[in-house]
């Protein structure tokens, strides 16, 4: 079972589908979860706006599976009026979408958003290294200064992670898309509802 926590958002994710569970009682600390059913790490937010690592195990990612449980349960346990075919298709247009942005989250689970924002000038910069090594790149260059690591290996690093992250950007829109389509061919509340929502990586 895998098991993504995203504490800020107060979301679990339990094998790709994610539920918010806005009652859960998440340590205010706490920033993120990853759990591959064998082993795992949890995250920290540091008083400095860093984050700090430590390995987790099953026992301890229990309390949040059993949450996820509890709030599908709940979930499935509500049976509302029939919907319109507008309002299906409305409903599901907002699943694909949030579970787009969910899956995406995920896979950047490990950076926290203030580095995330860095994300455009890292790109920026060092391609401006790559092709001048003598290129003015502060962001790029304290990355490598306090990692230890050339900076120009550095910025080729950056551009392997962004092209990395644009094909695996690229794959969830096209699969997001997909599911749009599908929404859009349906005639009737039954095949909205039919349309089963799951993100993967490319392989």
């Amino acid at each position: 079972m895998h098991v993504t926590v995203i504490a800020p958002d107060k979301v679990v994710l339990v094998d790709g589908s994610a539920l918010k569970l806005p009652n859960f009682d998440f340590d205010e600390t706490l920033h993120a979860i990853q759990f591959d059913g064998q082993e795992g790490q949890i995250e920290f937010e540091t008083p400095d706006g860093g984050v700090s690592t430590a390995p987790i195990s099953e026992l301890e990612v229990q309390p949040y599976v059993e949450a996820w449980n509890a709030e599908k349960a709940r979930l499935e346990a509500i049976i509302p009026p029939k919907p319109t075919l507008t309002e299906a298709r409305t409903t599901k247009q907002r699943q694909i979408a949030a579970a787009h942005d969910a899956f995406l989250k995920a896979q950047s689970v490990e950076y926290s958003e203030m580095e995330r924002q860095t994300w455009d000038s890292q790109r920026t910069e060092s391609q401006a290294l790559l092709a001048d090594p003598q290129a003015a790149a502060p962001l790029v260059r304290a990355i490598a200064n306090a990692r230890g690591m050339d900076v120009i290996e550095m910025a080729r690093r950056i551009q392997e992670n962004t092209q990395a992250w644009s094909v695996l950007a690229g794959h969830a829109t096209g699969q997001r898309l997909k599911y749009q389509d599908a929404l859009e061919a349906c005639t009737t509340v039954e095949q909205v509802e039919a349309i089963s929502i799951s993100f993967t990586t490319p392989e």
